[in-house]
C-alpha cells in the first residue's frame, strides 16, 4: 500500500548558541520546511533534501552544512539531534516514531550524536 503523508522531522542543536535548535521536516512529497526553533522565519541556505519514493517505502538525504547550523565540527564534533517518524499507510493505520514522544522541542531530551573529524 502506498505510504501517504507520511514525514520525518530532524532536529540539530546549535553548538554556538545555546538552547537553539533547527528543525527540518521533510514529507514524501519532497516538501521541506525549515525551522530555528518553533520560528518559520529561517530559510536553509546550503541544506539540500532529496526524496526517493517507492511503491512500499520513501527514503530522504538531508545534507546540512555544519556551519549553517552553528558547528564548528573541530571545536566541538559532539552534535543534539532528535528525529520523529510520522507514516500514513491509509485505512488509520498510522504510526508517530521518536526518542522523547510529546517532548520533542526540548532539547534535554535530545540524544548526542559524535561526528567523525
Amino acid at each position: 500500500e502506498e505510504v501517504f503523508g507520511s514525514s520525518a522531522e530532524i532536529f540539530l542543536g546549535d553548538n554556538l548558541t545555546s538552547g537553539r535548535y533547527y528543525l527540518f521536516r521533510i514529507d514524501t512529497a519532497g516538501n521541506v520546511a525549515d525551522y530555528i526553533g518553533t520560528d518559520p522565519g529561517w530559510n536553509r541556505k546550503g541544506t539540500k533534501v532529496a526524496v526517493k519514493k517507492g511503491t512500499d517505502r520513501w527514503e530522504w538525504t538531508l545534507t546540512v552544512p555544519l556551519k549553517e547550523i552553528g558547528m564548528d565540527i573541530i571545536a566541538d564534533n559532539r552534535l543534539k539531534a532528535a528525529f520523529i517518524r510520522e507514516m500514513h499507510c491509509g485505512k488509520g493505520n498510522e504510526e508517530y516514531s521518536s526518542w522523547q514522544w510529546c517532548r520533542n522541542h526540548q532539547m534535554q531530551t535530545f540524544g548526542t550524536l559524535t561526528l567523525q573529524r
